[in-house]
């Protein structure tokens, strides 16, 4: 479960849920706070969704740069 990241514990946790799993055994067996997973449940996104009008560059742009500095081997 270490290799997992956050998001991805979540999402399994939230499977859980919906397979019948009660809320506070999902977030001890997948380690995830109570909180963000009941959040989650009612319908709040992921920061990295709800942040994303604050982020300077596009996805689009990132990219580019990213494969830019990548051809310059930096």
């Amino acid at each position: 479960m270490d290799s997992l990241t956050t998001e991805e514990r979540i999402q399994l946790a939230i499977k859980a849920i919906q397979l019948g799993t009660s809320q506070r055994n999902a977030t001890d067996t997948f380690n995830v706070p109570r909180t963000t997973l009941r959040n989650r449940l009612g319908g709040m996104q992921q920061n990295k969704i709800l942040k994303q009008y604050m982020q300077r560059l596009t996805l689009e742009e990132e990219g580019a740069i990213c494969c830019v500095l990548q051809q310059m081997d930096i």
